[in-house]
């Protein structure tokens, strides 16, 4: 996904141009030195200053008086070992990590680029500057980085707890209305898979007050477990809904894009009742031709799409839960000599896998969900998914 304001060549004069003084989430800097101890701590605490504040764009290369820019100089380094120092300064030096800091150069002539720092008001705030024991929190104001005193550092810390309290209440307050039949589908009684695909800024204290949903009317959005389908305005945002199977076939899914930027996917129609038996399908054969694994990577792969059409970066966590999958088997069609070993059936109604963090704005979604599988086959009394090869790569064809 592209961040959308992200600097180019005109847009870094327009900065001197424009006389687009410094501000609580801009700062120029003629050039970088992190050599010295007490160079990469100011830099750490200008970083972790905008993660604790409003986010914001360090732009190293031009030059200022006053905080006025006043000439772009570039810098003539070798960006790529300069953008690695920097993201291994930020990485050791600051508690906890960082999520979905950016940095890139803009090349303005034949041998000088400037480069931009971006950070993203952070989801997991205060961070705190550790290197060499310095032991200090930061935010930022229009005046420039400040320490936070105790009073600040405390409501810091209950805004990550009050973000972190929401995203759990929606999830609760969404599986509850699927398991009510309260939503856009009845996905009927038997197992279902639902993912949770939420964007953190969508519950920010500076959230978006919407998307631009129109983007979407045109698409074929495709929901868990099923192709394309059209797409359709709610209340709610807009939505793709699915049937497969005959008409009042109770096997139905759909995908519901919120106007937060929330996205949830569901459908009943993988889990279905075969032979009789409730199982997990985990390869495809004749008669199902489908794979539980394979279709989750393919859904959290449409969300990511979706979100890089509609221009939402990370950091984005996905949310995988499996209902009414009390009694399921795990069936590995073609492999009888495994029979023996899944006689093992789930022991709960909902099985909430744990979550997955998506840091940046691209993921290797088969290799990343690897763990969180892994979670699954345990237990069955496996030691791990067998869809991967012994190097952790998923070794299935995808359909």
């Amino acid at each position: 996904m592209k961040n959308l304001q992200q600097f180019d060549e005109q847009r870094i004069n327009d900065l001197i141009e424009n006389n687009v003084a410094e501000n609580k989430v801009l700062e120029y800097k003629q050039f970088l030195n992190l050599e010295g101890d007490s160079q990469k701590k100011e830099f750490l605490f200008d970083v972790s200053s905008f993660a604790n504040a409003s986010g914001g764009t360090i732009i190293v290369g031009i030059s200022e008086e006053n905080g006025e820019p006043s000439k772009v100089i570039g810098i003539a380094v070798d960006l790529d070992a300069e953008i690695l120092k920097i993201e291994s300064s930020v990485r050791d030096g600051i508690a906890p990590r960082i999520i979905g800091m950016h940095c890139y150069g803009v090349l303005i002539d034949n041998d000088k680029s400037v480069l931009v720092i971006e950070i993203p008001k952070s989801w997991n705030a205060p961070h705190q500057v550790t290197f060499k024991g310095a032991d200090k929190f930061y935010s930022r104001s229009s005046n420039g980085k400040y320490k936070l005193d105790v009073a600040e550092l405390k409501n810091a810390f209950i805004q990550s707890e009050v973000l972190t309290q929401r995203i759990r209440d929606f999830k609760r307050e969404r599986l509850n209305a699927i398991l009510a039949k309260e939503t856009y589908v009845d996905l009927g009684n038997f197992g279902s898979i639902v993912l949770h695909a939420i964007p953190l800024k969508a519950f920010g204290l500076d959230a978006d007050q919407g998307i631009e949903l129109m983007k979407l009317s045109n698409s074929r959005m495709k929901p868990i477990s099923a192709g394309d389908t059209n797409c359709e305005f709610n209340f709610d945002g807009i939505i793709a809904k699915t049937q497969i199977g005959n008409a009042g076939d109770e096997y139905n899914g759909y995908l519901q894009v919120f106007r937060n930027g929330i996205i949830e996917t569901a459908n009943s129609h993988l889990l279905r009742p075969y032979n009789g038996e409730c199982n997990l399908p985990i390869l495809s054969n004749a008669a199902y031709g489908v794979n539980f694994e394979q279709d989750i990577i393919r859904a959290i792969e449409e969300c990511i799409s979706i979100y890089s059409y509609l221009g939402i970066a990370a950091p984005i966590i996905f949310f995988v839960t499996l209902l009414n999958v009390k009694d399921y088997g795990l069936e590995m069609a073609s492999h009888s000599s495994f029979n023996q070993a899944f006689r093992n059936k789930l022991d709960r109604n909902i099985l909430q896998l744990p979550e997955l963090l998506m840091n940046e704005n691209k993921l290797d979604v088969s290799t990343a969900l690897k763990p969180i599988f892994d979670t699954i086959w345990n237990a069955f009394g496996k030691s791990g998914s067998k869809s991967y090869d012994e190097n952790g790569i998923w070794r299935l064809p995808m359909r």
